[in-house]
């Protein structure tokens, strides 16, 4: 049976090597378009004066995705 462990302890056995995420890039320009979209959206909002609507961010990235990761990397 191991010894018990403490809470304050529990970091000094974990294996401090790197680990490597791999993502693939149109993960990435999903998200990069999400958030365009979003700052978008907050350029548009009604405090500036701007008279278009407000669409969801998502539906947003999906109208234009000009000069975005996704637009230039179709795989």
């Amino acid at each position: 049976m191991p010894p018990p462990i403490q809470a304050e302890s529990i970091l000094e056995y974990v294996p401090n090597a790197p680990h490597v995420i791999k993502v693939d890039a149109n993960i990435i320009a999903y998200f990069g378009d999400y958030f365009h979209a979003f700052q978008e959206g907050l350029r548009q909002s009604p405090n500036t004066g701007s008279k278009k609507p407000i669409g969801s961010p998502l539906n947003s990235a999906r109208i234009s995705p000009i000069n975005t990761a996704s637009a230039q990397n179709q795989s």
